[in-house]
């Protein structure tokens, strides 16, 4: 799962992107995505002999989004290990307010038996 709030800067916010979306340069957009993208040109699909494999709304190329507590990849069994890259995808709009943005994103890997 990945948890952490949206991009700020004191009270000015980049939203996240609550579902799967394109990359539209000019608007206000926070996501990430775990495949291999072409627009932006970013990121890889996973690798490696396991079946672990991105969640639905994180597994299309080009579409990008992020929501607080969302499983971004798993897998129904033991498994190989596998290489997942994460790509982020921050746009802004001509209107977004100046200042210095950041978040801090925490990834929990969860086994179960």
């Amino acid at each position: 799962t990945v948890h952490g709030p949206p991009l700020t800067s004191g009270n000015n916010i980049i939203a996240a992107l609550s579902r799967p979306t394109a990359s539209i340069a000019g608007t206000s957009q926070f996501g990430l995505n775990l495949r291999s993208n072409t627009v932006p040109l970013v990121g890889s699909d996973p690798t490696g002999p396991g079946t672990i494999t991105p969640a639905t709304g994180y597994d299309s190329p080009n579409q990008f989004k992020l929501g607080d507590g969302d499983v971004v990849a798993s897998t129904t069994g033991a498994t190989d290990f596998s290489t997942l890259t994460v790509s982020y995808l921050v746009n802004i709009s001509p209107s977004q307010a100046i200042g210095v943005y950041d978040t801090t994103l925490t990834y929990i890997c969860t086994a179960s038996f």
